[in-house]
């Protein structure tokens, strides 16, 4: 009886006296930060670059906050302050990417409100949303326009007729998004990491030979995070160590990506909901000159093969996976 009464409730659309609209979409686009990507990549990667000063610096003065002063002891080192901002970029990254994606999918929806609609998007709806856009169907995302005009008008503010985009501009738009999609549909470090803290900084190595002639077949080493990941197979499910590397400089370069074509959805949303400006366009062609691969053949020689390796995983014991007994 309960579940049908839960299940008989009315959404958080029905109902809504009409005309409300208008003050949301004000604020949220009056006050949505639109630089916040931007502003903490830049201080993250500013820490990096030189951590012993940021901490010496915050060691040698009392930090405040309203009422609040304290000091700090001398047992934080730099090698602490290091990992966190390492941690931080790759959290950032996953954030900046489901912004992204979220903000894309309430704006498609071409309603009156996307902030409502944004706020309205239930986990199960969401990650269908995802799954479609991560194999190139945009379709589902409104019965108004077409793929193509949907894809513009949220990134862009205009149609495909109008002549302001090539077919590798609309295609690289297609990719960015896409790829987005792919990133965020597991994120096993961005959960670990919002889930416990359980992400952790560090260093991998794998190099894989050729059993018979020894011959080196590929190899990678860097900066890396490590979780703990339980996965399924035919007979239970297990736990592994998964080592997945971390390209800093490309991830801070997607971000800004990312990052700009947040900013264009939002001005775009400004003139389409609040100055209701239907036909105006905005700068921010330069996202859509490279695809997220011609993009990345710039950070990596696609030549090696190596680069292609994203993760490895080592996994724990069983007894099953032995001739022994369980205990």
């Amino acid at each position: 009886m309960i579940m049908e009464e839960m299940m008989s409730k009315p959404g958080a659309k029905e109902n809504l006296i009409p005309g409300q609209e208008v003050d949301i979409n004000k604020m949220f686009y009056r006050y949505f930060m639109i630089n916040y990507f931007d502003q903490k990549v830049i201080l993250l990667v500013d820490l990096l670059k030189n951590p012993k000063d940021h901490f010496d610096r915050i060691l040698s003065n009392e930090l405040s906050i309203g009422n609040l002063k304290f000091k700090l002891d001398n047992k934080l080192d730099n090698s602490v302050i290091e990992k966190f901002a390492k941690c931080e970029l790759v959290d950032t990254y996953y954030h900046c990417l489901e912004t992204f994606i979220r903000l894309f999918i309430a704006h498609a929806s071409f309603e009156n409100c996307p902030l409502i609609e944004l706020t309205d998007l239930d986990n199960r709806e969401y990650r269908k949303k995802l799954n479609q856009i991560a194999t190139g169907h945009f379709e589902y995302l409104n019965d108004k326009y077409s793929e193509d005009d949907t894809i513009l008008m949220v990134l862009l503010g205009i149609k495909k007729g109008d002549n302001y985009i090539t077919k590798k501009q609309l295609d690289n738009l297609k990719s960015w998004i896409i790829m987005c999609a792919i990133e965020l549909k597991e994120v096993p470090e961005y959960n670990s990491f919002k889930h416990g803290l359980t992400m952790f900084s560090g260093f991998g190595a794998v190099c894989l030979t050729n059993a018979e002639t020894g011959e080196k077949l590929l190899s990678k080493e860097g900066e890396s995070v490590h979780i703990l990941e339980k996965k399924e197979d035919d007979i239970q499910y297990r736990l592994n160590i998964k080592n997945i590397f971390v390209e800093h400089d490309f991830k801070v370069a997607l971000i800004m990506y990312y990052s700009e074509m947040i900013k264009n959805i939002i001005q775009i949303g400004n003139i389409r909901y609040v100055s209701n400006e239907q036909n105006s366009t905005i700068d921010g062609l330069h996202f859509t000159e490279y695809d997220y691969h011609e993009l990345r053949n710039m950070f990596y020689d696609k030549n090696d093969i190596g680069n292609t390796l994203s993760s490895y995983s080592s996994p724990l014991f069983y007894y099953n996976d032995t001739d022994d007994s369980n205990p």
